[in-house]
C-alpha cells in the first residue's frame, strides 16, 4: 500500500469551529511539515 496524498491542515473543518488565521495555522502544522519534509522522497522529478 502507497500513499499518494497526505492532507495537511491546522484548522478543522468540523461544523461550527472557529475559523483559525493563517499565522496559527503555521504555527500548529509546522514542525510536522519540516519533519516530514525531512523524510519524504522528491516527486518534482521522477
Amino acid at each position: 500500500m502507497f500513499i499518494n496524498i497526505i492532507d495537511i491542515g491546522g484548522e478543522s473543518t468540523r461544523p461550527e469551529s472557529k475559523i483559525v488565521d493563517e499565522n496559527e495555522e503555521w504555527k500548529r502544522i509546522k514542525t510536522l511539515l519540516l519533519n516530514v519534509k525531512k523524510i519524504s522522497k522528491s516527486t518534482l522529478y521522477p
